[in-house]
């Protein structure tokens, strides 16, 4: 424009010098008019020109703003889904919520980046448009395809949350159950004073309980590799807590029946040496008594050895029964000392013998003493006396005075017979076993029973 105004004011200062007709007023105004038509369609150029940049610039400023953020929200999806990532399945599920939901909230702005693009098209070159519609298709795809990866994931992540729920919850199921069983098994307290039967007792509850608990550790192993498998799904530390303490309950209740089962083995072995203590002294009490009576002579010491002796048999029938008893307790828990025991049970057998073979000499020996003979011959008259006393009142008497004399006579010979019995368990301890106190106590005792019956029939008549 400014060109075409000092064109036109030359020409007028032309006109003015040379009197051109060319150059005339109406020639100017003419040219005048061509020229502010020309001005004004180069101004409507310079617009046009100027919208189509400035669509141009708008396009390419939308096209690069949405570029942008598609790639930031790519490099969200990237890092939230990478095997690196350290996060739970809720937070990875919370994270592809947010992206998708993004993903979507931009479909609008996508489309409008579309239709934009297509009226920026219509103003471009070929090649221009072209280049443009390509690079729309490959934005729609890129941005499809992060929804629809966005919404698979999270699909498949929700998937692994219920699967990781319900095996939770059935993890968290079974450590109850195990944790009832490991709380039933009770490991008693050993008491000092426990017999060697209730040592076994209380042994045989230790394996039956460690038993139990070693069928369980398949299940220990699974609890573990099964927690493994869910905390690399989601690092639910209450779950994990869970496992582990009732872990560490069954490792140290097993360990606290290993301890216990390892002191009942000790206390019995204690309760063995204690007894081969006893049987020591018993031995060297017994070989020290056969050795002072075998050529004894003097009767009057008869009794006073056969005592001694009936005392050794009365501890040797003891030693040998608690013996024999530990034997079979250790070889049943598995303690290895039975040959010692089995060298003790040999011994206190044969020294047990050879008391036996020393009481049966000392006992013929006492009863043939004149003292032994005479009480003897003084019991057996007496229980004679009482068995024709009892012979003559079996009958049945007709008068009822004569029935009270009779209950009368029968209560007497009852007193007699129980002064002869206590005479006969008075007799010497070391007659115990002998053949003729048992003979009298087993008349004694008929005669009792036929007293007894006849004393009976006679209160009721």
């Amino acid at each position: 424009p400014a060109l075409l105004q000092r064109l036109a004011q030359e020409r007028g200062s032309l006109f003015e010098k040379t009197k051109d007709p060319t150059l005339h007023e109406d020639i100017q105004r003419k040219v005048n008019a061509e020229h502010q038509e020309l001005q004004r369609q180069a101004k409507e150029k310079v617009n046009v020109l100027e919208a189509i940049t400035e669509e141009h610039e708008q396009y390419q400023e939308s096209l690069d703003k949405f570029q942008n953020w598609l790639n930031s929200i790519s490099e969200k999806y990237d890092g939230i889904t990478t095997k690196d990532y350290t996060g739970s399945i809720e937070e990875i599920l919370k994270g592809l919520r947010e992206l998708a939901d993004a993903v979507s909230s931009k479909e609008e702005d996508l489309l409008q980046l579309e239709h934009n693009g297509k009226a920026v098209t219509g103003n471009t070159s070929p090649l221009g448009a072209e280049h443009i519609t390509r690079e729309l298709e490959e934005l729609r795809e890129k941005w499809e395809r992060l929804r629809l990866s966005c919404t698979q994931d999270k699909e498949a992540l929700l998937q692994s949350q219920q699967e990781f729920t319900s095996r939770a919850q059935q993890l968290e199921k079974n450590v109850a159950e195990f944790n009832n069983l490991v709380h039933k098994v009770e490991v008693e307290t050993l008491n000092v004073d426990d017999t060697n039967d209730e040592l076994e007792t209380t042994w045989r509850k230790y394996v039956i309980s460690r038993k139990t608990l070693l069928e369980e550790q398949p299940h220990v192993e699974h609890f573990m590799l099964e927690l493994k498998e869910l905390f690399s799904l989601s690092q639910d530390q209450n779950l994990s807590n869970c496992v582990l303490l009732a872990i560490r309950e069954y490792h140290r209740v097993t360990g606290r029946l290993d301890v216990m089962c390892n002191q009942v083995e000790m206390k019995m072995r204690q309760n063995v040496q204690q007894l081969q203590g006893e049987f020591q002294q018993w031995r060297s009490r017994t070989r020290r008594l056969l050795d002072l009576s075998s050529d004894i002579t003097d009767t009057t010491l008869l009794g006073v050895y056969l005592q001694q002796i009936e005392d050794c048999l009365s501890q040797s029938s003891l030693l040998h029964n608690q013996f024999s008893s530990s034997q079979v307790k250790q070889r049943t828990m598995g303690i290895d000392s039975s040959e010692d025991l089995s060298d003790v049970l040999q011994q206190t057998q044969l020294l047990t013998e050879r008391l036996l073979e020393l009481r049966q000499k000392l006992q013929s020996s006492l009863s043939q003493s004149e003292e032994f003979a005479a009480t003897y011959q003084l019991l057996q008259e007496r229980l004679s006396a009482v068995k024709v006393q009892l012979m003559a009142n079996r009958k049945l008497q007709p008068s009822l005075e004569t029935k009270r004399q009779q209950v009368e006579q029968l209560q007497f010979i009852k007193r007699v017979l129980l002064e002869v019995e206590a005479e006969v368990n008075n007799l010497h301890t070391s007659l115990a076993s002998s053949p003729f106190r048992c003979q009298i106590l087993a008349t004694s005792r008929s005669l009792s029973k036929s007293l007894q019956t006849s004393l009976g029939t006679s209160e009721q008549l």
